[in-house]
């Protein structure tokens, strides 16, 4: 049975393994190693990260921050395998816990070519409010993705 689970070091392996077998993430050029120790660092400096995990291994991960933006939450890392909803779980999870610490506000970066993505982020109350031209790759734009999370609950739309 899988379950969702704060990530540890432990974890770090096999997540960086469902990075890399990703097509997103070979886009970025983002091998098992250099995921690796992308997620190992980004835990050492104290970002939260959460695993769906189970007999199959690691199904998807999340990494988000508090007050990266001011007083808002950042969604630096959503991958899981698609049609399995564990995306949507894991998000789920980000929000309830920014709501638990009184985060107003969520932002995530989304590929300007991952319309899956974008079309996810939307079902789910995301908005889009801006485009960072060429932020990570000279061939990719990143568009700039909110959602307003109240106290208890995440709401609708965006800022």
């Amino acid at each position: 049975m899988t379950t969702v689970r704060a990530m540890t070091l432990a974890d770090v392996d096999g997540s960086a393994a469902l990075m890399a077998e990703q097509p997103l993430w070979q886009r970025y050029q983002i091998s098992q190693a250099k995921a690796a120790r992308y997620l190992a660092d980004l835990l050492a400096r104290g970002e939260q990260g959460l695993v769906a995990s189970g007999e199959e291994g690691i199904q998807g991960l999340a990494v988000h921050s508090w007050q990266t933006f001011g007083d808002f939450g950042y969604l630096r890392i959503l991958a899981a395998w698609p049609g399995q909803g564990w995306g949507g779980r894991l998000l789920a999870e980000v929000e309830g816990a920014c709501a638990d610490k009184g985060v107003p506000a969520l932002f995530l970066l989304c590929s300007d070519f991952n319309i899956r993505a974008q079309d996810f982020y939307r079902h789910h109350g995301y908005a889009q409010v801006g485009r960072l031209a060429q932020w990570i790759r000279p061939d990719i734009d990143e568009l700039i993705f909110t959602k307003r999370i109240e106290k208890g609950r995440a709401s609708d739309g965006g800022l």
